[in-house]
């Protein structure tokens, strides 16, 4: 028989209509994350980073603010992450002659965490269902697109990308040649730029509707997942996926559950299941690649090396200039620039691609911990439990993904808070059948 759940004292509950709006809004706040589209300059210099996303989640939070747990408390480990941004923001104008640069970035991881929060009380005021459809709507539509494009002529395909990202001055992705001698067939892009994306996406959506669904009726089965994430793999093969499949495994065998032993086991088959696809990427040259040396060696190499020269408060948000040389150093020290030339001439955000690795290089070890630690309690307040979780889930997806101030790597954050907090207090008065 199926039980309602009881909203939360300091949340009311969402009429049928403002659900309805929240998830389309949420709807319209997911494809902005996912297509990046910004509104440029005729330089090419952005005027409003992930317009979709941002104008989207900026509605949400003067909309459906009400619908935030414990508001305050919330909003007060909001305000303490914007205050870090802040910090940044006032050291680069004393410390360097340019500031220009950083402040225009810490302008936008501003913007991004103050729409991401909108993005919270959207998913909040949509509920369970409205969050799960959401999510498995996306998901279907990347996949399909996906897989059509594996079939689907290439010159059409590169016609519509051509059209689709008309606005942005970079390339398409387009490295046809490494995609088949590692995979072989071209990767799908999936109405995105990065095949990267595609699977970071599919996984991030996959776990998020995972947490949220658990314990009803609407939860896929251990089977199901394990066949979901091999269909992903099977057609935008993406290594990103394993990160996911590992944390929704995690999570579906949980000890919480009173499963340990299908926990332990489930860690030892992953830990097994890992051992052979690094084999299979080794003897395909896959972990030799530079997709690999910028997400694993360069990053961590890079961040050690400008945490010994400023430790504490790093070099601030949007220094990639100033830290240039640093990992153009750690490139040659590698011998790197010979391995992969066609990374020669690359800006700083594409020689390394971690949010782990940047945060330590733009904030210090004492930087850092201070906006985990800000994390961790927005988390907390917002679910009221899991927060520890969840802060572990966030930084091994960041070590996937670059782009520390834009609204994706900060959607991350707010998509698995959220379903988090979904999880364990649903805010809507709506049956969990």
């Amino acid at each position: 028989m199926p039980t309602v759940a009881v909203p939360s004292r300091d949340v009311p509950v969402a009429t049928p209509k403002q659900i309805r709006l929240a998830t389309l809004l949420l709807f319209v706040y997911w494809i902005g994350v996912y297509s990046g589209f910004s509104i440029l300059g005729s330089d090419g210099g952005l005027i409003v980073p992930f317009a979709i996303a941002n104008g989207a989640g900026l509605v949400g939070i003067a909309l459906y603010l009400q619908f935030l747990p414990q508001p305050k408390i919330v909003l007060g480990w909001v305000a303490a992450l914007l205050l870090i941004v802040a910090a940044s923001a006032v050291t680069s104008v004393f410390t360097v002659a340019n500031s220009w640069p950083r402040l225009l970035a810490c302008a936008q991881i501003s913007l991004s965490i103050v729409s991401g929060v909108g993005a919270v009380c959207v998913m909040m005021a949509a509920g369970r269902n409205g969050m799960s459809r959401t999510f498995r709507a996306i998901t279907a539509i990347i996949f399909f697109a996906s897989l059509i494009e594996i079939f689907a002529p290439r010159e059409f395909v590169l016609l519509v990308y051509e059209n689709l990202y008309a606005w942005r001055p970079v390339a398409i992705y387009d490295a046809i040649a490494r995609d088949e001698a590692l995979w072989g067939w071209v990767r799908p892009l999936g109405l995105s730029t990065e095949p990267s994306f595609v699977g970071i996406f599919l996984g991030l959506l996959t776990l998020a509707d995972n947490i949220v669904t658990d314990g009803t009726s609407r939860q896929r089965s251990l089977l199901q997942l394990l066949v979901l994430f091999a269909c992903y793999f099977a057609v935008v093969r993406s290594v990103t996926l394993f990160i996911f499949l590992l944390l929704v495994l995690l999570r579906y065998l949980s000890p919480q559950r009173g499963n340990l032993l299908a926990s332990i086991t489930t860690i030892c088959v992953c830990a097994a299941g890992a051992s052979l696809l690094a084999y299979a990427l080794n003897e395909t040259g896959f972990l030799g690649g530079g997709s690999v040396f910028i997400r694993l060696v360069a990053p961590y190499a890079a961040a050690l090396d400008a945490i010994s020269e400023l430790p504490v408060f790093g070099f601030g948000i949007g220094s990639e200039s100033d830290v240039y040389p640093i990992i153009s150093s750690v490139w040659s020290r590698l011998d790197a620039w010979s391995n992969f030339s066609y990374y020669y001439g690359s800006p700083s955000e594409r020689l390394i691609t971690s949010n782990i690795a940047w945060m330590l290089i733009y904030l210090g070890i004492g930087g850092a911990a201070a906006l985990l630690f800000c994390i961790h309690g927005f988390c907390s307040a917002l679910a009221k439990s899991d927060a520890s979780w969840t802060v572990v889930a966030i930084l091994l997806v960041w070590t996937s993904i670059g782009g520390f101030a834009d609204a994706r790597t900060w959607s991350i954050v707010f998509i698995l808070a959220s379903a988090a907090a979904i999880n364990k207090h649903p805010p809507t008065a709506e049956p969990r059948s």
